[in-house]
């Protein structure tokens, strides 16, 4: 239960405590990742099942966006925010790797988090009405999304020699990387039976974007950090939410 309960504090609001912290936990915590993300992505669906009864559906997916993001403590947003900031900047890695920590928000990311919330709030709309189904499609979202955390600390290296993406990697095993797979293909099996192949499509669409972000921030600045992990979990839950909105 540490490992899990270490996972539920790193990745929610939740006011978990774990005294026995040892450095690495956070990432041997990795297999629970996918958990957690259910949890997260179950409370938002059955939140946004619940408003759809009171409010409109516009309405109802800005609020369930922003529950999204809360229920996170706004974690992976800031990654997003710092990446879109960083990422893009055209002078040099450690120039990347000083404004990641700069606590300032730029223009490059005030346009994104606008941008995003607008797509985000609108993939909500075509989801099935069906609430039970709608419930399962963003819990798997979620899920996935915390997934690509492991998946980019796998195939990846910390951009530095320090910090929170280094810890993660050396506490990340390779049988805590094969447990965290088992519960995104039980889901996908699942939804793909009962849902049809959109759920198969959107499980692997989440491993390339994985890859590419993994790609993508190992030439920009070295390797993965914890922002681009943040910046991973917002992107892949757009990702999936759009799959499901294709018609």
């Amino acid at each position: 239960m540490k490992l899990f309960s270490i996972a539920l504090g790193f990745l929610t609001i939740f006011p978990v405590k774990t005294s026995d912290y040892e450095p690495g936990d956070v990432g041997r915590a990795a297999v629970y990742y996918p958990f957690v993300g259910l949890i997260i992505g179950g409370i938002v669906g059955i939140l946004h099942a619940l408003s759809l009864t009171v409010f409109t559906p516009m309405i109802s997916a800005a609020l369930a966006v922003i529950i999204w993001a809360g229920l996170s403590g706004f974690l992976h947003l800031d990654g997003l925010s710092d990446c879109a900031d960083a990422l893009f900047y055209a002078g040099s890695m450690e120039k990347r790797l000083l404004i990641l920590k700069d606590s300032r928000v730029g223009s490059f990311a005030v346009v994104l988090l606008v941008l995003y919330f607008l797509l985000k709030t609108a993939v909500f709309e075509p989801l099935p009405a069906n609430p039970e189904w709608s419930i399962f499609l963003i819990a798997y979202a979620s899920m996935m999304a915390r997934w690509v955390m492991v998946f980019i600390g796998q195939i990846s290296d910390p951009a530095r020699p320090e910090g929170l993406g280094l810890e993660f990697k050396q506490g990340l095993q390779e049988s805590k990387w094969w447990l965290s797979m088992l519960l995104p293909v039980t889901m996908t099996i699942l939804g793909t039976y009962l849902l049809g192949l959109h759920i198969l499509i959107a499980g692997l669409l989440v491993v390339l974007l994985g890859w590419l972000i993994s790609r993508f921030s190992k030439r920009q600045l070295g390797g993965f950090t914890g922002d681009v992990l943040g910046m991973a979990v917002e992107l892949c839950e757009v990702l999936c939410l759009l799959v499901f909105a294709v018609r």
